[in-house]
Order: structure tokens, then sequence, then C-alpha cells
């Protein structure tokens, strides 16, 4: 629903909005609407409310390292949607030498392991342990066949202790030549449990949303450069990147914008 854009009053406001008791229109400065447009100070009107609809904002907490949740953690006591990524797998070098050229490869993003809760209150004192990235190879200065590197190392996986949730880590890349089929990128860790954007996209079906509705993934490690030392025949060492480590988010169901 939204404000009728035709005739309007204070009751339909409050009806999208929320509010109390007697109606006053300094309650509704500043809210995010559907299309954009309130003011957040100076004169205020029906008229800025004509065919604008509630916003349900979500709001979210990250955690990149081990934690075990505290009250002071958890952000309210309404519904949550939860994810656990796994780290990121590590990128690769290539060689660049007297036997050909390569790429570089990219390592695998973590896996996301989702759950939806009705109590984020049940949280407290759950324990999550992050996942580490995996390392990135470097080609050490030395041709090898065809340009071909060693695979980034595979990220280790995080676990939850809520549900014994265990979230899988992206692999590790592997350099190599180009089109030669030999060039390999990591794979993105598996996804588990349910699908927070979809399940978000549910819970408010029919209403416009705004904020995060996915949950971080522990970051790939990039492709190495070509690097030379002196001329195509001198390989140099080319550094893949390191993967990121496993992240915990929690993502909190809106809260009214008008109390």
């Amino acid at each position: 629903m939204s404000v009728p854009s035709g005739t309007a009053s204070l009751s339909d406001i409050q009806t999208e909005f929320g509010g109390s008791n007697p109606i006053s229109m300094s309650e509704y400065y500043n809210l995010q609407s559907n299309p954009s447009g309130i003011p957040s100070s100076g004169a205020l009107s029906i008229d800025n409310f004509r065919g604008k609809e509630n916003v349900f904002v979500l709001t979210a907490d990250y955690f990149t390292s081990s934690i075990t949740l505290t009250a002071n953690d958890i952000n309210g006591s309404g519904a949550a949607w939860v994810g656990v990524s796994g780290g990121g797998g590590g990128g690769a070098g290539v060689l660049y030498g007297n036997t050909g050229s390569g790429s570089g490869a990219p390592g695998g993003s973590g896996g996301v392991h989702g759950l939806f809760l009705s109590d984020v209150t049940d949280l407290i004192g759950a324990s999550f342990v992050a996942g580490s990235g995996g390392g990135g190879s470097n080609t050490g200065h030395t041709p090898g066949s065809s340009g071909r590197s060693s695979r980034g190392s595979t990220g280790g996986t995080s676990t939850f202790s809520y549900g014994s949730v265990t979230a899988a880590a992206g692999s590790g890349g592997l350099g190599g030549p180009s089109g030669s089929g030999a060039r390999d990128p990591g794979n993105t860790g598996a996804d588990t449990g349910i699908n927070i954007t979809s399940s978000i996209a549910s819970y408010y079906s029919g209403e416009y949303t705004s904020g995060p509705t996915g949950a971080l993934r522990g970051t790939a490690g990039g492709a190495g450069p070509a690097v030379y030392t002196g001329g195509e025949n001198t390989p140099g060492n080319s550094y893949g990147g390191s993967g990121g480590s496993g992240n915990l988010t929690i993502i909190y169901e809106a809260v009214p914008q008008v109390t």
C-alpha cells in the first residue's frame, strides 16, 4: 500500500508510516520512502506524502573474525537472516618464460550457509569461527611448462555453533597458458541452507525494502599479473592474491521508521 495520490489525510500517512496519537507532522521528517522526497527540515505537508510508500530499511552486522556473540553484539529481538561464509581461495601467479606465456587465475570466493531466525536473541552465546583465506601462489622466478604456476591454496571452512553450521571454502586458482585449458580459476564454495536474498524478498513480498539483502562472502584472491625481469624470456615472480577470511553476516528485520 501507499498513501493515496489523490485525497489523503494524516490518518493515511500514519497507516503507511506508523506513528503515535495525536498525529503530528513533526514525526515524519526525513523518512525513507518510495519514491523518495520526504523533507528532512522546513515545511512539511500531506502533499509530500501523496503516492509514497514506506520503505522497510534492513540493517546488518558483519563479523570477520572468530567471536562468541553476546547481547551487546545483537541488534534487537526481532527476526534475522544469518549468513556464514567460508574463506576465499588464493589466486595464482603465472610464469612468462621462453616456453610461452600464460595467464594468472583468481581463486574462488567462499560459500554461504544461510538461515532464518524468528528471534535474533537466540544467537546469544553462539560461537563463530572464521575460516582463513587461502594463500596465493607465486612463480618463484623459475620458467615452467608453458607458463604454468602452482595452484593457490584453498580457503578454510567456517563454523557456527548455532545449528552446527559449516560453510564451505573457495578453492585456489591455477595459472597456465592462455586459451589452452590449463588455466583454471578456483571454484566458489557450495551454498547451503536458505537463499537469504530470496527469503528476504518473500518475507517482504509486495513491500519496498532497502539495505543489505545478502551475506558477505570470503573474497577470492586475485590473479597474478604478467611479470618480466629482463624481457619475455626472463620470467619474473608473479604473485597471486590471498583470499579473504570467512564472515558472519546478521541482517536484521526492519524496524518501523516511526515508533
